[in-house]
């Protein structure tokens, strides 16, 4: 009984041994690996003994930084350069100390990353001088420090930089649209008033736009044929002609393609009245002046830049009172309202253009 116990111990125990066994080399493994990574750097000195208080000062310095200096003296030194004793003793940098008149430090940082080497040399007044000691060992640990930071900061070979984000494309900002200097409409526009047959006219306008919504407009109206007035006496036809001025106001913004203005004028008005008189009624031609403020919208569309189509209803009314008298009846008024609507092209200029 004994002797089978025994022997199925010892084939459980062999399993067992073994997985130990494993876990240790590798947690050997590990901590070798970890170690190495966390191995701290070292720094070659080779060192005149003539020069041996300024070294020991300087030792202490890139010790305090948690640097291990790895001590040579001249003697025991074969390679041609300090690069060369950095490579070969596995060191970030390497230094040497040597008096050549008061007491030089050379000093080469040797970056294993790129292979690259920077050196500088300092150059101390005097070996026996604490003050020029201290200072040059100050320096020194400086010019190391700001290297060994440098070094840290670039990344590994093979290991590029994390890329930057992806940011969504922004959307151009549309350049603001000029202003418009000048514009010129034509088109032709129907004059009535009650009682008359709408007469055909031509409305010509200019307009100036200093300002981003206000401006200055000036416009005339023009008769091609003459509003109508029949009754039993005859017939009245009236050529009216008026001339403008006013101020436009932009309601939307320009670069709408469907634009609103409006517009308040004062305006001279010229009327021409032919009578033409049936039989035993004499015919008559009179002339008048008269005061015509106004009020009116204007609608325009763009069509191309530059070019636009308008459309234009005024109301305005005549002062003094026009009327219309037929052998010697008063058979209306004109002018009280009268109103116009006209239909055409603008074509605008920019400012940068004038």
């Amino acid at each position: 009984m004994r002797t089978a116990w025994r022997r199925e111990l010892a084939s459980l125990a062999k399993p067992v041994f073994l997985t130990l066994l494993l876990a240790c080399l590798c947690s050997l493994t590990w901590t070798g690996s970890a170690r190495a990574d966390a191995a701290p750097k070292t720094v070659v000195m080779v060192v005149d003994p003539s020069a041996l208080p300024l070294a020991l000062r300087l030792r202490q310095e890139i010790e305090s930084l948690g640097l291990v200096v790895k001590w040579l003296p001249p003697e025991h030194t074969r390679l041609p350069s300090l690069e060369q004793e950095a490579k070969t003793a596995g060191a970030v940098a390497s230094i040497r100390i040597a008096p050549m008149g008061g007491s030089d430090v050379d000093m080469t940082i040797f970056d294993r990353v790129t292979g690259k080497t920077v050196s500088w040399k300092l150059v101390a007044a005097s070996t026996s001088d604490p003050a020029a000691g201290e200072l040059i060992a100050t320096r020194s640990v400086e010019l190391l420090r700001a290297s060994l930071l440098e070094m840290a900061a670039r990344p590994a070979p093979g290991r590029s930089p994390p890329p930057e984000p992806v940011r969504p494309p922004r959307e151009p900002v549309p350049a603001p649209e000029p202003p418009e200097a000048l514009s010129l409409s034509v088109g032709p526009s129907l004059l009535y008033s009650t009682n008359f047959r709408s007469g055909v006219h031509v409305l010509s306008t200019l307009t100036w736009m200093p300002f981003f919504r206000a401006g200055l407009s000036a416009s005339v109206l023009t008769p091609i044929t003459p509003a109508r007035l029949v009754e039993n006496e005859g017939t009245v036809e009236l050529f009216a002609s008026f001339y403008r001025l006013g101020g436009v106001l932009e309601v939307t913004g320009r670069r709408a393609p469907v634009s609103l203005r409006l517009t308040a004028a004062v305006g001279l008005g010229k009327l021409q009245l032919r009578g033409q008189a049936s039989p035993t009624y004499v015919s008559a031609v009179d002339d008048r002046f008269v005061a015509s403020p106004s009020l009116g919208v204007t609608t325009r569309v763009s069509v191309a830049p530059g070019l636009r189509l308008f459309a234009d209803v005024m109301g305005s009314t005549a002062f003094p009172k026009t009327v219309i008298r037929l052998a010697g009846r008063e058979a209306t008024e004109w002018g009280r309202p009268a109103l116009s609507a006209a239909l055409g092209l603008e074509v605008s200029v920019p400012a940068g253009a004038l």
